[in-house]
């Protein structure tokens, strides 16, 4: 599920709520990212939720994406049909639909 969000925090605090599922807010855990190499590297911001179900959302922008986890032998892996983001301790790989797969380190935020 994609959201466009605006500068507007309180917008962007909807989004993540609407995008989470939930009923009531739960907390989630922030780990900012570089994905990619050179002048086209992308900062991505995930925030993790560890409640079942367990989702991230991919904020990029000005949007905002929820990724269900799904099920993988090593490490934590969320995707959908379209993308897919799979963590293993400070790096990630980030795979959208037709597009080279990104590779991607956690940086300080």
């Amino acid at each position: 599920m994609r959201t466009a969000v605006g500068a507007d925090p309180w917008a962007l605090g909807l989004a993540l709520v609407a995008l989470a599922g939930a009923a009531r807010a739960e907390p989630g855990i922030r780990a900012e990212y570089r994905c990619g190499e050179g002048p086209d590297a992308e900062r991505v911001t995930v925030f993790f939720f560890n409640q079942t179900p367990s989702a991230a959302v991919l904020l990029t922008g000005r949007q905002a994406t929820r990724l269900a986890i799904t099920h993988t032998a090593s490490g934590a892996r969320y995707g959908d049909a379209e993308q897919s983001f799979w963590v293993k301790g400070d790096r990630a790989l980030w795979e959208r639909g037709q597009a080279p797969a990104l590779r991607c380190e956690q940086v300080a935020s």
